[in-house]
């Protein structure tokens, strides 16, 4: 398994969602936008956050520009409804 070596980290879930993974506050935002699917989702159960840590050999490492860039996008749409 990858060790956390930074106190946020940011990956690519396997369902195309991209994650922010605060490990020292214990917080995951979740961001999807692929085809009809908008979503954000933002986390503070430190049970859920734990789960994504132990699955992060799951997970392929992107970084802070491309997850800033999904979140916009999301929020652009969002922000219409």
């Amino acid at each position: 398994m990858l060790k956390l070596n930074q106190m946020i980290n940011y990956y690519l879930r396997p369902d195309k969602a991209h994650i922010r993974i605060d490990d020292e506050n214990k917080v995951a935002t979740n961001v999807l936008t692929l085809g009809d699917h908008k979503f954000i989702g933002h986390i503070t159960n430190p049970d859920y956050v734990e789960s994504m840590i132990a699955m992060i050999d799951k997970l392929t490492p992107t970084d802070q520009a491309t997850f800033d860039a999904e979140l916009q996008e999301a929020k652009n749409i969002l922000i219409n409804i």
